[in-house]
């Protein structure tokens, strides 16, 4: 069984988070971002193909879906 990366696993839970508050990419990118131009950026690490992002292109993304660090 091959292990799933960091990335593609940040990816998921990216993708998932984001369609429960039912936001677009777009939009996802311009609340993390303040710039619709990163939408690429979201759809790279959302696809899994970043096996490991830079704190600074996620940090935003998990302040704007509001992702902790709590099991629940």
């Amino acid at each position: 069984m091959k292990k799933q990366s960091f990335g593609a696993a940040l990816g998921a839970l990216i993708k998932q988070k984001r369609t429960i508050l039912g936001l677009t990419q777009l939009q996802l990118s311009e609340d993390a971002y303040q710039s619709p131009s990163k939408v690429r950026r979201i759809s790279e690490l959302e696809s899994g193909t970043v096996a490991n992002p830079h704190p600074k292109t996620i940090d935003p993304l998990i302040v704007a879906l509001k992702i902790s660090d709590e099991v629940t």
